[in-house]
This record gives C-alpha cells, sequence and structure tokens, in this order.
C-alpha cells in the first residue's frame, strides 16, 4: 500500500498540474477578464508548433506581443496563418494597447515565465489619452 503511494502520488500530482490545472486555468480565464495597458515593444506573426511526448503534435496560428511593461502576451484568437502578419503591423511599436486578458492568466503569469508559457489575449483596443 505504502509503495502505491509512493509511485501513484507523483504522477497524480503531475497529472493534476500539466493536465488539469492548465485546462481549469483556461475554463477560468474565459469567463473572468480583465483590462490591462500596455507599450507595445513589438509583435511578430506565425505559427507555432508543439509536440507532446507521445509524439502528438498541433500547430496554430498567432501574434506574439512584447511589450515593456506587462512582457510577451498571444494573440490567437481571430488569427490565421494568412492574416497574422497583418494583425501583427498593427500594433505599432511605442503605441500604448488595453488588453483583455484572463484574469487566472494575469495574476499566474510569473510561473508562465518559469514554463515558457503566455498569457492569451482575448482581444485589445488602443488606449485612450486623457
Amino acid at each position: 500500500m505504502i509503495v502505491a503511494a509512493i509511485v501513484l502520488g507523483p504522477l497524480i500530482i503531475g497529472v493534476g498540474l500539466f493536465v488539469v490545472a492548465p485546462t481549469a486555468l483556461i475554463r477560468y480565464d474565459e469567463t473572468h477578464q480583465t483590462d490591462v495597458t500596455c507599450t507595445v515593444t513589438s509583435a511578430e506573426g506565425g505559427v507555432r508548433s508543439s509536440v507532446s511526448r507521445i509524439g502528438a503534435g498541433s500547430s496554430r496560428a498567432q501574434v506574439e506581443i512584447r511589450t515593456d511593461d506587462c512582457g510577451v502576451l498571444l494573440l490567437q484568437e481571430g488569427v490565421t496563418e494568412d492574416n497574422s502578419a497583418e494583425i501583427a503591423a498593427r500594433l505599432t511599436p511605442g503605441g500604448h494597447y488595453v488588453f483583455t486578458i484572463g484574469e487566472g492568466s494575469w495574476s499566474a503569469r510569473g510561473a508562465f515565465e518559469l514554463f515558457g508559457k503566455s498569457p492569451l489575449v482575448y482581444g485589445y483596443a488602443p488606449a485612450t489619452q486623457g
């Protein structure tokens, strides 16, 4: 019984951390969002590919947005391989934008950086001066 707990304990924790928690965070972010104002330093469109340990992979068009004050953000919603460069070009370096981001991801952005991840952007608009 103790051996089973020693073997299964880390497995259960691993599944929780790498499968359940990210899915729960995405679901939370979809219904709990916040607006943050950031200064864009660069934006680049492209396709990101990923491969799991078992060889399954996927590709997703996105715009990687680098900012001075908010870190790296990813815009995927509405982005295709064909329009990613055009969308990136709309984000002017030095421009101030209001980005809508999931509250959970925004709160956990420090941990995201440790794993090479970035919060997802659900929408954006130029910030109004005033």
